[in-house]
């Protein structure tokens, strides 16, 4: 279901928010409905910390390798992120990944991708080489944490998955947000990269809003 691909995308839990289901039900659509909640918020996290500052989106990431889409569904997410998401002055996963590479290289990039997908914490604080090849100031992290898809005797198919997105302090080299959305959906129509990109766009949407920050006006 979920394949290798050049590129990638990552996340964990801890305190459950509040918790919204959103119902796919379009007359024609295929049916789906998401689970989608807030896990974990730093305490001295708020929206005004990315005020000026750019969030790099990173590929979907799948047991640490990047998911495989194609350039015109990345433009298509990218575009995407900047329309639900216009208080975020989000980066490219291109510009990202054309960044660090030309900084450290693409085997540094994959390694730093396992790092975060696996949540090796110690390993990621020390790896000085990886978070100097980051010029953005946080990242956006989105993982497959489960993904399953049954044909049924009648000819359903059951599909369900979840989706992990985190929020990175590249200063502090530390999750500062992270939530998780659930897909569910016994509809023959629908198609996996579809259900992923809504559940990537739900949780876009979660998101803390950016706050204006302080400046000299304030004082």
């Amino acid at each position: 279901m979920f394949v290798k691909s050049k590129a990638a995308r990552f996340v964990t839990f801890f305190c459950v928010l509040p918790l919204i289901t959103i119902m796919g039900f379009a007359a024609c659509a295929p049916r789906v409905s998401y689970t989608v909640k807030t896990l974990y918020t730093d305490p001295q996290f708020t929206g005004r910390m990315l005020s000026g500052f750019h969030v790099a989106l990173l590929p979907l990431l799948n047991a640490g390798w990047p998911v495989e889409l194609d350039e015109l569904e990345e433009l298509e997410l990218f575009e995407m992120f900047q329309t639900v998401r216009p208080d975020i002055k989000f980066v490219s996963t291109y510009e990202f990944e054309t960044d660090f590479t030309f900084k450290a290289g693409e085997a540094s990039l994959f390694n730093f991708y396992k790092l975060l997908f696996n949540e090796e914490m110690l390993a990621l604080k020390n790896a000085d080489s990886l978070w100097n090849s980051v010029r953005q100031h946080y990242l956006l992290v989105y993982s497959i944490r489960n993904g399953m898809s049954v044909r049924n005797i009648d000819t359903s198919v059951y599909k369900k998955f979840i989706v992990e997105c985190e929020l990175w302090s590249v200063e502090h080299r530390a999750v500062v947000w992270r939530a998780q959305c659930g897909g569910v959906s016994e509809d023959k129509r629908s198609r996996d990269k579809q259900m992923l990109a809504e559940s990537m766009k739900y949780l876009a949407q979660m998101v803390p809003a950016v706050q204006p920050g302080y400046g000299p006006e304030s004082w």
